[in-house]
């Protein structure tokens, strides 16, 4: 005998749009969902870079085995919109962002439900008092399935389905010390200030699969931490002295020269890697 994630029939009950950072919970609260029969694709909302892309894409083809006739979509939003907002509603801010173009793109192409990987009060975003006024910014149902567990129990249901080894790494907080508790007065002006479109941007979303993606080295999936390595800008590649004995992070704007360096210097016998100037930033390597 072979045992089943069990449940029902995928599909049975609807469809709906998962939102997937591929980081721990996103695809463990796909899983449970896919379990009580709702079938699902899913959108990432993308502020660290086209490098990450690569991380999204891994973790989305391992929760495909689950749903396998799902799409992954990606909207691409400017972090520059979010450097707008006033201290303390960056966080939240993203967060109503990421509702807002989910909820127009659910109803522009018909799914039924939005799911979300939330657990109550692990960060800022997910307390009771800030899943109160996301609530009131969509009118779409919102499905939250990890809602009660902690972080050990969704680790290893992460583990056991297959995401927790290959999840993508996780992005910086936007800011310091963000709101638990927002005001949705607050977050009216913001929204008013960023100025979104969130109707015309949803339409522009696009489906991607591995056409879309960079070329990209197996080695950038498995990057040092910070401290372990020496971060060289590549327009200050000719100050830099190359030692066999250190770990180099090749850095540029879009990352195109910075990955022609670290191919260089790996033929050369140093252990050498790549990311542009965004991702870069959002994983804290800069």
């Amino acid at each position: 005998e072979l045992d089943g994630p069990g449940g029902l029939p995928l599909g049975a009950e609807g469809k709906g749009l998962a939102l997937f950072s591929a980081g721990i919970d996103s695809p463990v609260a796909a899983y449970l969902i896919g379990k009580r029969g709702v079938n699902l694709d899913f959108l990432f909302v993308n502020i660290a870079g086209k490098s990450y892309l690569n991380f999204v894409y891994r973790v989305f083809n391992k929760i495909k085995e689950y749903f396998p006739y799902s799409k992954l979509f990606v909207y691409e939003l400017d972090i520059e919109k979010l450097m707008q907002v006033r201290k303390g509603y960056k966080q939240i801010m993203f967060k109503v962002i990421l509702y807002k173009i989910a909820e127009q793109f659910a109803k522009f192409k018909n799914y039924d439900v939005i799911v979300t990987g939330e657990s109550l009060a692990q960060v800022s975003s997910q307390t009771l008092e800030s899943i109160k006024v996301l609530d009131e910014f969509i009118s779409i149902p919102i499905l939250r399935p990890l809602i009660g567990f902690n972080k050990e129990e969704i680790i290893n249901l992460s583990k056991r389905i297959g995401t927790f080894k290959i999840k993508a790494p996780e992005i910086c907080q936007l800011e310091k010390h963000p709101t638990t508790k927002p005001k949705k007065e607050i977050i009216l002006e913001e929204l008013n200030k960023i100025n979104i479109d969130f109707e015309a941007e949803a339409k522009n979303i696009k489906e991607i699969g591995e056409k879309d993606l960079e070329s990209i080295s197996e080695f950038l999936f498995s990057l040092p931490k910070k401290d372990e390595l020496s971060i060289v800008f590549v327009d200050e590649i000719e100050k830099i002295k190359m030692e066999k004995s250190k770990k180099y992070l090749f850095i540029c704007k879009t990352g195109a020269l910075a990955k022609y360096f670290a191919e260089k210097f790996r033929k050369e016998g140093f252990e050498a890697y790549y990311l542009d100037e965004k991702t870069a930033k959002r994983l804290g390597y800069i």
